[in-house]
């Protein structure tokens, strides 16, 4: 018992709480901790999803639109735009127009294309910051290039810069599907249509191309089989073609690959080349020849030292034997022509244009 007229402190269990501190908060067990942040997540992607369904992309079109135009000197319109995100972003437009430039007639664009699929790496972007297109799919494209009297061209877009990075983007499979184009070229009176399209092949993609119309006045039907268009980039793979053209009377063959396509450096082509007169190359070729009988000649066709060689060519001219070879170094006015030709069977009636 406590005695009421002790005056000596209280000690015992309330002096031990005083001394130990005010209470501290109740920790929670780390098994509900552990147990909440599942329920956590699964609201984050919910969240997330509901975001992604009822998000309207197309209020970026706008945005699009203008940077697309400032990128190709003239006006480009979607119809619609969407973004699908992930590790591999999917950018969709729909009913793209890309407008003529000034001064061209409006009521038909440059290019009309339906679908525009462009597949860009997520990671890389972010981690690197490095441009990575895996694919491209053109669907439907439809183009109306023109060339007029005076030499002015729809066709002839900017050459794009590099990015800040100070690197181009790095572009993988580029895919057409039913792609047509209308050409017109006044200077070379010229009109004609192209069909293109992409192939897969179990080697590698290959684009063919078919055309059909009029060439320097006269009929043309041609074809072409080649590499994938983005592989013209790589210098390290071989760009293979296949290239046969009738225009009029004239017919050409062109068959082989180019080591380095945009500096046709490396080639091993072969040409092969025949007709009723060579006068009529003129503008297939743009070198001016003499006239001549029907023709038959077949050689190697490469480029080096700024100039084109037409290497170890045989073949007929008239009722003569004709081998050789001929180097056409181009020039802002003409070409010059260097030809070193033989014959061991020549009649001076076949080649009297050329004396």
């Amino acid at each position: 018992m406590v005695d009421p007229d002790d005056d000596s402190p209280v000690t015992g269990g309330l002096d031990t709480h005083l001394q130990n501190g005010p209470p501290g908060p109740v920790r929670k067990p780390e098994r509900q901790q552990r147990r909440r942040w599942p329920f956590v997540l699964t609201g984050a992607v919910l969240v997330a999803g509901i975001l992604a369904t009822v998000w309207d992309w197309d209020w970026f079109r706008p945005l699009v639109e203008h940077e697309a135009s400032a990128a190709l000197g003239r006006s480009v319109t979607l119809h619609h735009f969407d973004l699908r995100l992930g590790r591999q972003t999917v950018v969709v437009a729909d009913g793209v127009r890309v407008a003529n430039p000034e001064g061209f007639p409006q009521d038909v664009p440059l290019a009309i294309v339906d679908k525009l699929t462009v597949t860009i790496d997520t990671i890389e972007w972010l981690r690197h910051r490095i441009l990575v297109v895996p694919d491209i799919l053109i669907e439907q494209p439809r183009i109306a290039a023109t060339q007029r009297e005076d030499g002015s061209t729809n066709y002839l877009l900017p050459v794009a810069s590099p990015g800040a990075s100070g690197s181009a983007a790095r572009l993988g499979n580029l895919r057409i599907i039913g792609g047509q184009a209308h050409v017109v070229l006044d200077r070379l009176r010229a009109d004609f249509r192209v069909t293109i399209e992409t192939r897969d092949t179990a080697d590698t993609p290959e684009v063919v191309a078919e055309a059909k119309g009029t060439y320097a006045r006269q009929p043309i039907e041609a074809s072409f089989v080649g590499g994938a268009l983005l592989s013209l980039r790589d210098a390290a793979i071989p760009y293979h073609l296949n290239l046969k053209l009738a225009n009029g009377a004239t017919r050409a063959t062109l068959i082989g690959s180019v080591q380095d396509p945009l500096n046709f450096a490396g080639t091993n082509l072969k040409l092969e080349l025949a007709g009723t007169d060579m006068e009529l190359l003129l503008p297939l070729i743009g070198i001016a020849f003499p006239k001549t009988p029907s023709y038959r000649i077949k050689g190697d066709l490469d480029y080096a030292d700024g100039q084109i060689h037409f290497r170890n060519f045989s073949g007929q001219l008239g009722s003569s034997d004709v081998e050789g070879n001929i180097a056409v170094e181009p020039g802002p006015k003409r070409p010059v022509v260097t030809a070193d030709v033989t014959s061991r069977q020549v009649d001076l009636a076949d080649l009297g244009g050329f004396l």
